[in-house]
Formats: structure tokens, C-alpha cells, sequence
């Protein structure tokens, strides 16, 4: 019986997500501002990188993001910044690692998402929104588009 239980404790390790059991290491919660961050930051990397991406299936869209990103850099910035104080705060000891670990996740997998027509659509869709209206669509679709957060994070009741 001790045996099976390993197996199913090993096997069930195994199979967790790597954000999941990086999650069991928050020794806080997030604060609403600090997922607000988040979620704006995973935002900024998808369109930056899928912008970039699907440049060559709809011409324009890395354009809109470089023009985004020059206009709001400011507030761009202020949301990398609680996010390396969130990383700090959280691991004192190896903040640069799990940081970086955390960040090339983020931009791995967006750098390698399947393009399709449907996907660039979507992606050129969402530029010409926040770069028409700005800021607010930018943020309203980070808490649509980036809800996976709650996957990594551990945010306050």
C-alpha cells in the first residue's frame, strides 16, 4: 500500500505544472495591485511577442505594438518594476533566477505558439483597440485575456 501511495504522489508531482508547484513557494499573497501588474505584464509580453510574430500574416502588427509601447512606457515600466519587487519580496534569496525562470517561461511560450490566420486576427484585432482607445483596453483585456495568472500566483482572499 506504501508503495502505491509513492507511486501516485511521484506520478502526481510529475504531472503538475511547474507554475503550479512554483506557486507553493509565494510565502504571501498578492496584493490586488500586484495581480493588476501581472496580469498587465503577461498582456505586454503576448502582444509584444505575437505582434512580432504575426507581422508576416498580417502586415502592420508589430508596428502597433512598437507604437503602443512608445506611448505608454511609462506605465509599461511602472508594471515591470512591482513586478521585480513582487520577485524580490517573494524570493530574497534567488530572485534573479526564479524571475528569469518565470519571464523566459512567458516569452518562450509566446515565441512559440502556433500561428495561425484565426490567432493573428485575433492578435491585430486586440493592437487596433488599445492603440485607438489606449490604456483602458489595454487593461480591460489583461484581466480577460491574462486570467491564467491565478495558475502562478497566489493572490489575498
Amino acid at each position: 500500500m506504501r508503495m502505491l501511495l509513492s507511486l501516485t504522489a511521484l506520478a502526481l508531482a510529475l504531472t503538475l505544472p511547474a507554475q503550479a508547484q512554483q506557486q507553493s513557494k509565494f510565502k504571501r499573497c498578492l496584493q490586488p495591485d500586484e495581480v493588476v501588474a501581472e496580469q498587465l505584464l503577461h498582456h505586454g509580453v503576448f502582444l509584444r511577442e505575437s505582434g512580432r510574430r504575426c507581422n508576416d500574416m498580417k502586415p502592420g502588427t508589430e508596428k502597433l505594438w512598437n507604437d503602443f509601447e512608445q506611448k505608454f512606457m511609462d506605465k509599461l515600466k511602472k508594471q515591470v518594476d512591482k513586478h521585480a519587487k513582487l520577485f524580490k519580496r517573494e524570493f530574497k534569496d534567488d530572485a534573479l533566477k526564479v524571475i528569469t525562470y518565470f519571464d523566459g517561461r512567458l516569452v518562450t511560450y509566446h515565441r512559440h505558439y502556433p500561428l495561425s490566420t484565426v490567432y493573428c486576427e485575433n492578435v491585430s484585432r486586440m493592437l487596433n483597440d488599445v492603440t485607438k482607445s489606449g490604456w483602458k483596453a489595454f487593461d480591460k483585456q489583461a484581466k480577460i485575456v491574462q486570467n491564467e495568472i491565478w495558475t502562478d500566483y497566489k493572490a489575498c482572499q
